[in-house]
């Protein structure tokens, strides 16, 4: 909710241990790109989806 307050869009992937639905669906209404759930498995996960943010702020600033 506060990142929301500033003067810039920024992307936000939250990244939690936390699995209740109910905390996922109220982190997903406040605009989050990604919600990704910490496992053991999860590191690939994270990077693909950094990238592919990453990639897609950058296209975004570059149509500006």
């Amino acid at each position: 909710k506060e990142l929301k307050k500033l003067s810039f869009a920024s992307p936000v992937i939250f990244f939690s241990s936390n699995l209740e639905i109910s905390v996922t669906s109220s982190i997903l209404k406040l605009g989050v790109v990604e919600y990704i759930e910490k496992t053991i498995f999860t590191l690939p996960r994270l990077r693909n989806t950094i990238t592919r943010v990453l990639e897609n702020s950058m296209g975004l600033m570059l149509a500006k």
